[in-house]
Formats: C-alpha cells, structure tokens, sequence
C-alpha cells in the first residue's frame, strides 16, 4: 500500500513538474520580438528589452509575454469593401478653397525592433490592427489635412500631389519615427471629389485638352508658311539669277546667232525678186553664208 502510495506521489509529481516546464517555456515567432511583463517584485511593469526569435524560458507565475511583429506591414485604408477592411476607410482631407478630396491609402511599415518595449508601455497596444486601423491612420489623416489645408485643387491634382504625399511622411518620421519605420505612403488609384467639383475638373481637362489642339493646328500652320515663303524666295532667287543670265551681252549674241541659224534654215535658196539693201549694202543673209 505504502509502494503505491509512492508511486501515486511520483507521477503526481512529474506531471506538475511537466506542467511547470511547459508553462515556462515560450517561443517567439520569426519577425517578431517578445516583450517581457512581471507582476511582482521591484521590477514590475514592461521589462525594456526584447526577446529574440526561437525558444525562451520565462516564470509564468510573475511573468508574461506579449508578441510584436516587426516585420513590414502593409495596410490598405480604402472605400471599397473587398479591399482592406470591411467598411469605408478612405481619406478624406479639404483644400484651402473647402473643396473635399478623398482617397484610398496604402502604407508599409515596420515596428523597430529597440523600442517596441517604451512603445507597449506607452501606449498599451499589442494588436497590430488596433495600431493600424487607430492611431496610425489617425495620423496619416491629421497630416493630409493639416497640408491639404495649404493647397489649391490645381495644386493638389497636380504639381504639389507628390508633396503632400512627403509631407505625411515626414509628419509620421516626426511624432512616431520613435516606433515604426514608414517604408512607404502611397495613393491607390485616382481621388474622388463631389460631383460639382468633378464636373468643373472635367470641364477644364477638356478645355486644356482644346486648346493644345488649337495651338498644334496653329504651330502646324505657321510651319506650312515657313515652308512656302522659303519655297517662293528659292524660285524667286532661280528667275533672278536667269533673267540675269538671259540679259548678259553672250546671252544676246547667242539669242541672234539661234534667229540667224533659224532663218537659214527656213530659207529656199531663191533670191526675192525685189531686193532692199541694207544699210552695209549687203544682202541678207547672203553675205554672212559667203563668208
């Protein structure tokens, strides 16, 4: 009875002992950290170092430990109810003229690996989504708006869009480059405006398209101009130079040589019965074949 009574002991005591060594063994997963809490003792709190990935021992009766991620993530905070979360969570910001723009966002981040421990303490979040979805977005839309404020539509659609984009950024390096690393900040697809302001952009892209038609046709015009006036100052140029050729004293001569020669050749051979002298006393033609 006594040798059963031990044996009971021993098993008793190995599965406490296999409880024990269960509970005070955790792992940390790849791209993680763990953050260590103890409830008792003179260092209770958040512990301000992390563990690193693989296997880890800790006291589960004064200690806990929480997982972090600090690999980068990519959140999507858009309209649509198929991409990111399941409700609307676009942008939304106004120019300087009160016009409304909205947007669909996209970020990549990471959680620095050194200060996950001050930033649990801080703000006692664990759930990634929970950041993301809260105080992330809720800065990512602060700075939009606070810059937006500043800008023209023109300005926004165009020319300061990339700008705007940067100065969010640099918002986020600012108040919470402490915690995370912003990969990058980016727009998903085109913005969205009310219906009398998508009106007027349209209004204008066209006349903007209208008029660089008109000064193409205008440009093509004036080059088809350019080519005829050179073309005309070539042929002008041509009839100068012949009419010069034409009136030199060899081109006379030639000229009265070529009516000679085609009088002769019309000429039968036979002498007019009337003949008038001219004024060298030779006859025509005649003297000019004898010699």
């Amino acid at each position: 009875m006594k040798a059963i009574s031990l044996i009971v002991v021993g098993v008793i005591a190995i599965m406490i002992i296999s409880i024990m060594f269960t509970a005070c063994k955790a792992t940390v997963p790849a791209g993680s950290v763990g953050i260590i809490i103890k409830s008792d003792g003179s260092q209770r709190g958040v512990q301000d170092y992390t563990l690193t990935t693989g296997r880890v021992w800790i006291n589960p009766i004064t200690e806990s430990m929480v997982e972090f991620p600090v690999f980068y993530q990519t959140i999507k905070w858009t309209k649509s109810m198929t991409e990111g979360k399941a409700e609307n969570q676009e942008i939304s910001f106004s120019t300087s003229e009160g016009n409304v723009v909205r947007s669909d966002v996209s970020i990549s981040y990471k959680f620095k690996a050194n200060t996950v421990p001050k930033f649990y303490h801080t703000f006692k979040i664990s759930e990634l989504s929970v950041f993301s979805d809260g105080m992330l977005r809720d800065k990512v839309r602060d700075g939009f708006v606070v810059y937006a404020a500043a800008l023209t539509l023109d300005q926004i659609c165009s020319i300061k869009k990339i700008a705007l984009r940067d100065s969010v950024i640099a918002c986020l390096n600012r108040d919470l480059g402490e915690f995370i690393e912003v990969k990058s900040l980016s727009y998903l697809g085109e913005f969205r405006y009310d219906e009398q302001v998508q009106a007027a952009i349209t209004s204008k892209i066209n006349q903007t398209q209208i008029a660089m038609e008109t000064e193409n046709k205008l440009r093509t015009a004036e080059a088809e101009n350019r080519i005829k006036i050179a073309n005309a100052e070539t042929d002008a140029k041509a009839n100068m130079i012949k009419a010069q050729s034409l009136s030199s004293p060899t081109a006379i001569r030639m000229k009265e040589l070529e009516n000679q020669r085609a009088a002769i050749d019309k000429w039968n051979n036979s002498l007019p019965s009337t003949i008038l002298l001219s004024n060298s006393g030779q006859l025509p033609f005649v003297g000019n074949v004898i010699k």
